[in-house]
């Protein structure tokens, strides 16, 4: 899969109103620069894309990114619990 699939996979399950799609170019998938990303107003969204951008792999097979996937998005699950149980 390329890139901007599994950002469109993400922004389809990120929202209904399409902000997970303001923080990446809808034609590569690639994150906006910090500079040029659009106001989205979500920096959780803004992280998911970074997230899931940063730790993609072109090469592995679609099974390994969506397993990569997975496992960067429950990482950030565990640290957001972690960070609760404090409170």
């Amino acid at each position: 899969m390329k890139l901007l699939e599994l950002m469109q996979k993400a922004a389809k399950a990120y929202d209904s109103d399409g902000t997970l799609e303001l923080c990446f170019n809808p034609k590569t998938g690639v994150p906006w620069a910090s500079k040029k990303r659009k106001q989205a107003g979500d920096t959780l969204a803004e992280f998911v894309v970074v997230e899931l951008a940063e730790t993609f792999d072109s090469s592995a097979s679609e099974k390994e990114q969506k397993q990569e996937a997975r496992r960067v998005m429950n990482m950030a699950i565990r640290e957001l619990e972690n960070v609760i149980a404090v409170f």
